[in-house]
């Protein structure tokens, strides 16, 4: 699995999206896709389809065939995507927190009868494109985590400049649920 933990200002976001479909992805949200951003208010209809965590997926046909299961919704182990998560609102202005979204992808997972399936090398390939997009664009975040037995993690998370400077200026935290 590969993860990607950031926290973005909405206009930063909307050129991250702008360039996920540039560069020929499919977002995939609540069975409805959006391909281009030739309508004016994609990015309104985006958001708009939010509850408190909003997820959406990321694809491209010649990574393969989506499988779903049998509620109809994407299975996530299975299926050749990457699972974009974010908050309603990056910003909680009553609790002084950023929040975090992630980019999540499984690049290979067991079948029934225990052998190992690698996902087509493109998924892989264009999960680093969208990080080096996030390390060109953003603050690259470093954070000690301790768990059992005070062992130390370290913890990356992107960050947009704008929302760093609500964190170190004006007292906001960065919510860690996510992480």
């Amino acid at each position: 699995m590969k993860k990607i933990s950031f926290c973005i200002d909405e206009k930063l976001e909307k050129e991250f999206l702008e360039f996920i479909l540039k560069n020929k992805f499919i977002i995939i949200q609540n069975k409805s896709v959006i391909t281009d951003t030739k309508k004016s208010s994609w990015y309104e209809k985006f958001k708009l389809r939010n509850r408190r965590y909003k997820k959406c997926y990321l694809y491209k046909k010649d990574y393969g065939e989506i499988i779903y299961n049998d509620k109809k919704n994407i299975n996530k182990l299975y299926s050749p995507i990457i699972e974009y998560v974010r908050p309603t609102s990056w910003i909680s202005e009553k609790e002084l927190e950023v929040r975090i979204g992630q980019l999540i992808t499984c690049l290979d997972y067991h079948d029934n009868d225990g052998n190992l399936i690698k996902k087509d090398e493109k998924l892989e390939k264009d999960f680093k494109l969208i990080e080096n997009w996030f390390e060109k664009n953003m603050i690259k975040d470093i954070h000690d985590m301790s768990f059992i037995d005070d062992e130390k993690i370290e913890y990356v998370c992107y960050i947009s400049t704008e929302m760093k400077n609500l964190v170190d200026n004006y007292d906001y935290e960065l919510y860690k649920r996510m992480m």
